[in-house]
């Protein structure tokens, strides 16, 4: 007996070891970063162990040289790659510096007003899509030690080549961190979606000082080192309350984060005469600030903000893209949400901030049809927000109406379109879908011609025939013997694995398939598959 528990808890000793030494940390050096890997689940590619993987390099996933994955990996900014032991998908860790990570810097030290800018470039017509991406319903995620991550799925099209695949995105440090999920040859699956989740869960990253360099350049300077600084001023200064558009009061606040101990001075100057108004602060232990400036007469100002560290001026100063106006007779009206090109999805909000006591009237139409009539009175905070429905696909007219009594009108209006993605479509499929009990859908199978089904059903094969797939499912089964089959058919690669337990929507055809079992040609019901989750 005691031989026999000795044994299983070497065994369980064992096992535990092996699954502890399976997971592998790497490191994210430029962004200070960790994140591991469980090798037992992945083939890890680094550009150090290129040379024990050559049968994975000339396999068609890969078909490249070790020079030619060097060269592509250093023009892409990639780490490493995990992949699955099927090759039909692939971990990309890619880390870089851009754009947004200059402007940004560290995403998990900046607002969720700001976050939400962030994520405000991935939907829609914008950057991103001009790379090739169409990006499906990006949201932020927190992860279990890394932070806020956008989390999406997308489709990507470069030249012909066309993929998909599941992402996690931030910006940590002043450098980009992509963890880039792709699949080939089929759909992504839930499943991958949990195998990133697992991988993004294990990030971790050291926190950085975004002002370290600008106050280790003005050390330099006190010991006479050298008698400028010139560092990128986003990194040490990050508005966050822009000067608004127009005032009638000539009052507001600037606000946002700078380096502590750094001094600011606002400074407001009159496109008319070039007369200038300085406001002058300096920033808290806490880094976040806010400038209060009064302008003293009516006009159109500019507005610019200079930073001074351990004395020294930094040479770069931000500015506002637009001119402030201060006019007594103007209704001040300031848009916090954003109205983009493309909607993709069925709601949009419609907001802003604008004197108390204002008639704020919102008319959206959709091509004939009339969406949206409303009217509201604003109470003492100024907020208005009208809450849009977007469902039909076609080009939207917004126009907002501003009234007061003792100032000027004001009328805004937005264009916008609606187009329905992939994912919009299987959305919409899915509530439509009708699952009548598999006896009624015999005996009745002629009159459900034309219906969308969807049934919770085994794969139990998928076989290509010609141009087309078909797959056999079954809705019961017990222990190896399925019953209550289904057939369906595609005319692309469904991506579905024998032996896998899945939700599959599709169109009844009305009538029975003819089907070659083991014993003899049966007839089961038909469907048009349509898609799978």
């Amino acid at each position: 007996m005691r031989k026999s528990l000795l044994l299983i808890l070497v065994l369980f000793m064992m096992v535990f070891c092996a699954c502890a030494v399976a997971d592998t940390e790497y490191a994210l050096e430029p962004c200070a970063g960790k994140i591991s890997i469980n090798e037992t689940n992945y083939i890890v590619l680094t550009p150090e162990n290129l040379d024990d993987h050559q049968d994975l390099l000339s396999s068609p996933a890969i078909s490249k040289t070790k020079e030619e994955l060097l060269a592509d990996w250093e023009e892409n900014h990639v780490l490493l790659q995990a992949w699955t032991k099927k090759m039909d998908a692939c971990l990309e860790v890619r880390v870089y510096v851009d754009e947004d990570s200059t402007h940004y810097f560290d995403l998990e030290q900046q607002t969720r007003q700001t976050r939400n800018e962030y994520l405000k470039l991935h939907q829609g017509s914008g950057k991103y899509a001009k790379e090739g991406f169409t990006i499906l319903k990006p949201e932020w995620k927190k992860q279990k030690y890394g932070g806020n991550f956008l989390k999406f799925e997308y489709k990507r099209t470069v030249g012909e080549a066309t993929w998909r695949g599941v992402a996690r995105k931030s910006i940590r440090n002043g450098y980009t961190v992509f963890l880039d999920y792709k699949v080939f040859d089929r759909l992504p699956r839930r499943t991958d979606e949990d195998n990133l989740n697992k991988i993004a869960n294990t990030l971790v990253f050291e926190t950085k000082d975004p002002g370290e360099a600008a106050i280790q350049s003005a050390a330099a300077i006190d010991a006479g080192n050298a008698d400028t600084i010139s560092v990128d001023l986003t990194s040490v200064l990050q508005v966050t309350v822009e000067p608004p558009l127009v005032t009638n009061t000539g009052i507001f606040t600037v606000e946002g984060r700078a380096t502590p101990g750094a001094s600011i001075i606002g400074v407001a100057q009159r496109l008319a005469n070039f007369s200038t108004q300085n406001f002058p602060m300096e920033v808290p232990k806490s880094g976040n600030f806010k400038l209060k400036f009064t302008l003293p007469e009516e006009g159109v100002w500019n507005i610019t903000l200079t930073l001074e560290i351990n004395g020294v001026r930094v040479l770069e100063t931000y500015s506002s893209e637009n001119v402030t106006q201060y006019y007594k007779s103007l209704l001040p009206i300031s848009m916090t949400s954003e109205i983009p090109e493309i909607l993709t999805s069925d709601e949009l909000t419609v907001s802003g901030v604008t004197d108390k006591g204002v008639t704020v009237q919102c008319l959206v139409s959709c091509g004939s049809a009339t969406v949206l009539e409303k009217t509201i009175r604003t109470n003492g905070t100024g907020v208005f927000k009208f809450k849009v429905p977007t469902t039909l696909e076609g080009d939207y007219d917004i126009v907002l109406a501003f009234q007061k009594k003792g100032l000027d009108n004001k009328r805004l209006e937005y264009k916008t379109t609606r187009q329905l993605t992939e994912q919009d479509t299987r959305d919409r499929s899915a509530t439509k879908a009708i699952h009548p009990a598999y006896n009624t859908l015999v005996k009745k199978l002629d009159t459900y011609a034309g219906k969308y089904m969807v049934y919770t059903a085994h794969v139990v094969s998928v076989e290509q025939s010609g141009d087309q797939w078909i797959i056999l499912a079954a809705l019961k089964k017990n222990k190896d013997k399925y019953s209550n089959y289904l057939v369906y058919s595609a005319d692309h690669d469904p991506g579905l694995e024998a032996g896998s337990k899945v939700k599959i929507y599709g169109t009844c055809e009305g009538v029975g398939h003819q089907y070659q079992s083991e014993e003899d040609v049966v007839s089961y019901p038909c469907f048009i598959f349509s898609f799978y989750e």
